[in-house]
């Protein structure tokens, strides 16, 4: 084989083979990337719809501060944290009032406590009770 030692000859199977292993465990690993990043999608797809219905259906002004009903437990939203997007979820929240609680974020810091909302123009005490079991600070 091309004038090799045998010594060599068995140095460059040797990396072939290595190789051609590590090529078929980088595939594995795209493949079963692309199989978690799908159904991570589809699972929170399926969240997103539940929480949408949930929102237009259930008064939630009848919903207690310190009650946590299976529907609201996996809903929460940290205030602190929330992009626009996630903001806008929650229920009498639109792209103005998102806006101003980002921008009250960014202006006097993290919320010390949910109250605090109630100092963004647009956020009463009505539209605080509806989306109090869907936030929390941390």
């Amino acid at each position: 084989m091309f004038g090799f030692t045998k010594q060599e000859k068995s140095i460059i199977i040797i990396l072939i083979i290595t190789f051609t292993i590590g090529t078929g465990i980088i595939k594995l690993r795209e493949i079963s990337d692309k199989n978690t990043s799908n159904e991570f999608k589809l699972k929170y797809s399926e969240l997103d719809k539940k929480f949408s219905g949930i929102s237009k259906s259930v008064d939630l002004s009848e919903i207690k501060k310190d009650e946590e009903t299976e529907e609201t437990a996996y809903l929460r939203i940290n205030i602190n944290t929330a992009d626009k997007s996630e903001l806008m979820k929650l229920p009498g929240i639109g792209t103005g009032l998102s806006d101003r609680i980002i921008k009250y974020r960014e202006n006097e810091g993290k919320f010390n406590d949910i109250s605090e909302l109630t100092n963004i123009n647009g956020i009463g005490g009505k539209r605080f009770k509806k989306i109090l079991p869907f936030i929390y600070v941390e």
